[in-house]
């Protein structure tokens, strides 16, 4: 909203649908987890992004439990219902992989239902959603991105992410996408 003249400054007013993957892109110790919701829609509304805000938090394990205030604006989807692996399943399964298949998934089957303009936000560590953003952008969806520069594998950041980064329209750091600082004292050890 333009303060000076009361008129609307959004550039977009399409809707944004956010798929988050919680296990790549936690909720800092810093933020209370009741302020996910509206530091991204402030985030959102202060680049010029004006419409209704959706935002799916995806797990997968079943016995992970995500804080009751996150669910109050967000809906939660489980992958399927995936048992924790043992120490030994662990090194041969990679479960970013699932969450991120299954996140490629959803959004295939909803461009499948032909919808009308959408921005399409994916927070996360992981940089191998080229991909669907290109088909998010050919549908006539806008892309954006928040990523978690802490998590991501700073080799595959620089090679992934600047071909990634490209494809989205408008992109921030996970904490940014927060309102949060880049780096504090007692940051989030992860």
């Amino acid at each position: 909203m333009d303060k000076k003249n009361g008129k609307n400054s959004f550039h977009n007013m399409k809707k944004t649908l956010v798929w988050l993957d919680l296990e790549n892109c936690r909720v800092p110790r810093d933020l209370p987890k009741k302020n996910v919701y509206p530091r991204i829609k402030k985030t959102l509304r202060e680049d010029g992004y004006g419409g209704k805000l959706k935002i799916k938090i995806v797990m997968l394990f079943e016995d992970c439990e995500v804080p009751e205030p996150l669910l109050k604006k967000m809906s939660l989807i489980r992958v399927t219902n995936y048992p924790r692996p043992s120490a030994s399943e662990s090194e041969e399964r990679n479960d970013n992989q699932i969450v991120d298949d299954f996140i490629k998934l959803d959004i295939t089957k909803w461009l499948h239902t032909k919808p009308k303009p959408h921005n399409v936000m994916i927070p996360s560590s992981n940089v191998d959603f080229s991909d669907i953003a290109r088909k998010v952008k050919k549908k006539g969806h806008s892309f954006l991105m928040a990523y978690d520069d802490n998590r991501t594998d700073k080799n595959q950041k620089k090679e992934s992410a600047a071909k990634l980064l490209k494809l989205a329209e408008c992109d921030w750091t996970w904490r940014k996408s927060l309102g949060l600082p880049k780096y504090q004292l007692n940051q989030d050890l992860r």
